[in-house]
């Protein structure tokens, strides 16, 4: 703790001599101040599902001593610099739903060796379209919704707006009902990574296209920038992973995933998953979302085939 000491002097030099180590020793107090305990996490903990790194500090209570041992975190909103690389296949919501944008350097986070960016900033997906005017590497693009909007095998929807300049024409898609006319699309990389995507039709699935034959649902959530007026507007996103072999022991696969057949081919149904020859229970999966205690997906019960390779959950970008 940083106390003063009192000197042996007169009156009017006690004073300005206290007055001078009090302002010293709180501005050394205020460089030196460690993040907020609640927000410190020793770099050999995993970071709580609600927040992202933000710095890196050397800490009392993490291990090894003398050494940047912990990391600071946040709750992040649009705009948060983050020293993180991905995201957990469970983060929640308040992260999932912001886009990795564009590439920075801070001197918070970790330096890389050849000396490129080494933080990104998060960012809505409006915000981050607005940076992608001004800066060339930013993945993200715009398109008016109609009936003729369509996405390629790699694209996916991550945010919706309403803009004057896009005409209302796709209020049928959802079955009359208002919806937002204006999409914010990405192009990932289905193949190697988990997969957030606003939900939509078909099938409630990924907005606007059909799940491959081995992708799988294993999230259900609400995005503040999903379009809020489809049916079941509180899961209105979802984090879909493509599976090279049989699913795990243990993975829940959420409600909504298509069901597969012995050929491994997909016969699409609005709420079941049926992989044939594997032992399975419906359940309940926080994951999934939905009301408590009422099933959302299947959970894969029987050890998978010793032939196949296991799933092994995989971050995200």
């Amino acid at each position: 703790m940083c106390i003063p000491t009192r000197g042996a002097l007169g009156p009017k030099m006690m004073h300005a001599l206290r007055l001078a180590v009090v302002l010293l020793i709180l501005a050394r107090c205020a460089a030196g101040q460690e993040p907020d305990p609640m927000d410190a996490v020793c770099k050999s903990n995993p970071i709580p599902a609600d927040k992202v790194i933000v710095a890196e500090f050397q800490s009392e209570l993490c291990s090894p001593p003398l050494t940047k041992n912990a990391w600071d975190t946040v709750a992040p909103i649009d705009g948060t610099v983050t020293c993180s690389e991905s995201k957990s296949i469970s983060a929640s919501a308040n992260v999932a739903q912001l886009m990795f944008c564009e590439k920075v350097h801070s001197d918070k986070c970790p330096r890389r060796p050849d000396g490129t960016p080494n933080a990104t900033v998060l960012r809505a997906p409006v915000s981050c379209y607005a940076i992608a005017q001004t800066t060339w590497n930013v993945n993200i693009s715009r398109h008016c919704v109609s009936p003729s909007f369509s996405l390629g095998e790699n694209e996916v929807v991550v945010g919706f707006t309403n803009l004057e300049s896009c005409e209302k024409e796709h209020g049928n898609f959802f079955g009359g009902k208002q919806s937002q006319n204006t999409a914010f699309v990405r192009t990932v990389n289905r193949q190697q990574t988990a997969v957030f995507s606003c939900a939509g039709p078909p099938l409630n699935g990924p907005y606007g296209k059909l799940l491959w034959a081995n992708e799988i649902i294993v999230r259900r959530l609400h995005s503040d920038y999903c379009d809020l007026f489809i049916h079941g507007a509180q899961l209105n996103a979802l984090v879909t992973l493509v599976i090279h072999a049989r699913p795990a022991k243990n993975q829940t696969i959420c409600y909504g995933t298509p069901m597969i057949n012995t050929e491994f081919k997909p016969q699409f149904t609005h709420d079941w998953v049926v992989y044939p020859k594997v032992m399975q229970q419906d359940v309940y999966d926080e994951m999934c979302g939905g009301q408590t205690g009422i099933n959302n997906g299947v959970r894969i019960i029987d050890p998978p085939n010793p032939n196949f390779k296991t799933h092994r959950p995989t971050p995200w970008d």
